[in-house]
């Protein structure tokens, strides 16, 4: 039993040596001195806690999408949203210690229905923040003056032939019930 208690004692002292270092290993590498003097570097400072949302995460051409970008941005220039590699909207931003929030509006454009890449950029910013996709639905948002592809609305007449074929399935059904009991009550 010894053996045991002392086995789990150095199990219990090697788990807190190894949690005690994860906790402090940061502090401690921050406090190491720079061998190189003061070096400044020419990238700007990573840009932390920026959020990006969208309003939807699906929609027809030409609907209007809200995208909301927030935080302290490094330095001034302009937010972007890019749709498909395509430069959507832009909003200027200031840098510096206050937290920002900027609301840009843009149509979704008129391409094919799928998912398509869609993502914020701005001054600073490491890589891009967002959903990350979108998808376009069938249909138009707005009125494109019939040009064809698909901007009729579906009417549920391609369903017709199935809710038939059911319907006349199930009338089947219920005369053999009816014959199999008829003959039941015959014999």
């Amino acid at each position: 039993m010894s053996n045991y208690r002392q086995r789990a004692s150095r199990v219990a002292a090697a788990s807190a040596l190894i949690v005690l270092s994860a906790l402090f290993a940061p502090a401690l590498a921050g406090a190491q001195e720079d061998p190189y003097g003061t070096t400044e570097t020419t990238a700007p400072p990573a840009v932390e806690g920026i959020v990006c949302q969208f309003d939807l995460e699906a929609a027809a051409a030409g609907t209007v999408v809200t995208a909301t970008v927030s935080g302290r941005f490094a330095e001034s220039g302009d937010v972007n949203i890019t749709f498909n590699g395509e430069v959507v909207a832009s909003e200027p931003v200031q840098g510096g210690a206050t937290e920002q929030e900027v609301t840009l509006r843009f149509s979704v454009p008129n391409l094919p229905p799928g998912t398509y890449d869609v993502s914020a950029t701005g001054p600073g910013f490491t890589e891009p923040c967002g959903r990350g996709t979108f998808t376009i639905t069938g249909g138009t948002g707005v009125n494109q003056g019939g040009s064809g592809g698909g901007s009729l609305a579906r009417t549920g007449a391609e369903l017709a032939p199935w809710v038939l074929a059911g319907l006349a399935l199930l009338g089947v059904g219920a005369y053999l019930v009816r014959q199999s009991r008829r003959r039941q009550h015959l014999a």
